[in-house]
């Protein structure tokens, strides 16, 4: 903590307002993903056309965007700067697009659902309690 704020927060409280294209071509990882989740979208057979989405810690959207713009997407963060950013974000043209700051030490604020998609990568590995926190998204 830092002034009563988590340490979490003031890192990326303001990070996703600077260098987003730059970021793009630098982080594979999130390209990666993006293929990924594409890949098992198509594998597994799943039909996410009108899907509602929910994706916890969407960070720079990137997953999130991927879906069809029919559906509902609903994204979570902690960051200030990633939900303004995704706010004014064009790629979010979907049928209905939300997002949501929350406090990471309290879990239980997510938007309620029920959601035919969750999403939450490079989540875990970053919140105090990570069992409290897949319940709360269970």
């Amino acid at each position: 903590m830092f002034n009563g704020v988590s340490l979490q927060t003031v890192k990326y409280d303001a990070f996703y307002n600077r260098f987003r294209r730059l970021r793009w071509w630098v982080r594979f990882d999130v390209r990666y993903r993006c293929t990924r989740l594409q890949e098992l979208v198509e594998m597994l057979q799943l039909n996410v056309t009108e899907a509602s989405v929910l994706d916890v810690g969407f960070g720079s959207g990137r997953l999130l965007a991927s879906f069809p713009t029919e559906g509902p997407v609903t994204g979570v963060e902690i960051s200030s700067s990633a939900v303004d950013t995704a706010a004014r974000d064009r790629r979010f043209d979907h049928k209905e697009s939300q997002f949501v700051l929350v406090n990471e030490e309290d879990p239980e604020a997510l938007p309620p659902g029920p959601y035919d998609v969750v999403l939450s990568s490079h989540v875990l590995e970053h919140v105090s309690n990570d069992m409290e926190s897949l319940a709360a998204v269970w």
